[in-house]
């Protein structure tokens, strides 16, 4: 009889509010893992479109009501045997959070981006390039990975990766300001975009891609310059945004997921906007080591060239084999 895998169980949650970021990270980590471990999801309130996100990947759910977050460790911790890994995404799993599910002597794991608490977690993962490691607080034992070497992105960008990247049509751009965009940052990207290229004598395509709990599609029924064709699409699959991505020379994205899951497949320019607080260090260092330029203030489609950097340096960062590093991880958890 085979030995029965190991349970990992992912915490984390995603609304129109507060964005997609935290589960579409963690899904994909559990991607990289469900073919040695067995990954179920535990969401608070998930909607319909989260709940079908997550199932459609394979995966268990859990819906948990809210509650008051401490208590809700203590309550998970009662039904835990010990020997389960807990995967933490999200601001609220604070120490206090981590110190209850540690009661049975569970693993847990955190990916976090913001170091604004104590760890007693065994293993923090923080994939943004650039991470001032100082500024975090480890219990006596825990390890901090850092980096895109640790990126946490599906197995088709991963596999792409592997296989080559691309650089798309010139003059056809991408854009995606990932999976809810709460502030609507898309429409003024969009805006701008139509306001520089209104002197334009070539014509532009954008690819524009909206994300599951994107809310403001109405306001994207704007008026259109000649220069610039609007293609808008919504829910695609993995395999379908890479096919649209490698159309594109130019990526406009936020400083996030999306961002690595670009240069995974291609090497065309990067335009970031930073849409939340948490983005702040990753946008950053974008911009310091010239991985990418910034949206509102570098984006002049009137000087005659869209590419004007050189973006191998930090595609090559995304070489395709973050998923074996990630398995070591968690397999070295479990010796």
């Amino acid at each position: 009889m085979m030995p029965a895998r190991t349970k990992i169980l992912f915490r984390c949650d995603g609304s129109q509010q507060i964005g997609l970021g935290h589960v579409v990270r963690s899904c994909a980590l559990a991607m990289m893992l469900g073919e040695k471990f067995e990954c179920s999801f535990f969401i608070r309130d998930p909607s319909p479109a989260l709940s079908r996100y997550i199932k459609e990947a394979g995966f268990a759910l859990t819906s948990l009501p809210g509650t008051v977050i401490e208590e809700e460790a203590a309550a998970w911790a009662e039904h835990l045997e010990g020997d389960e890994i807990l995967v933490l995404d999200g601001y609220a799993f604070n120490t206090r959070y981590q110190q209850l599910l540690k009661t049975k002597g569970n693993k847990i794991v955190c990916i976090d981006d913001i170091h604004a608490y104590k760890f007693v977690a065994d293993i923090v993962i923080n994939h943004a390039p650039g991470v001032d490691e100082s500024m975090y607080s480890l219990s006596e034992g825990g390890k901090l990975f850092t980096g895109p070497q640790f990126a946490l992105i599906r197995k088709s960008f991963l596999q792409q990766a592997l296989n080559g990247k691309k650089k798309g049509t010139d003059d056809t751009i991408f854009v995606c300001l990932g999976g809810a965009d709460p502030s609507n940052t898309t429409l003024s990207v969009i805006q701008n975009i139509y306001t520089r290229a209104q002197h334009l004598t070539r014509n532009i395509t954008v690819n524009l891609v909206l994300g599951s709990a994107y809310k403001y599609e109405d306001t994207l029924a704007l008026q259109e310059t000649g220069m610039v064709q609007l293609n808008i699409f919504r829910n695609l699959s993995a395999e379908l945004l890479i096919e649209v991505m490698q159309r594109c020379s130019i990526a406009i994205c936020s400083a996030s997921t999306i961002c690595f899951e670009y240069a995974a497949v291609s090497t065309g320019t990067i335009f970031l906007c930073k849409t939340a607080d948490n983005q702040a260090e990753f946008y950053t260092h974008m911009l310091q080591n010239k991985f990418a330029e910034d949206f509102f203030s570098g984006f002049y489609p009137e000087d005659g060239s869209f590419s004007r950097q050189d973006q191998h340096k930090f595609a090559d960062l995304l070489d395709g084999k973050q998923r074996q590093r990630i398995l070591d991880i968690f397999e070295e958890l479990v010796r």
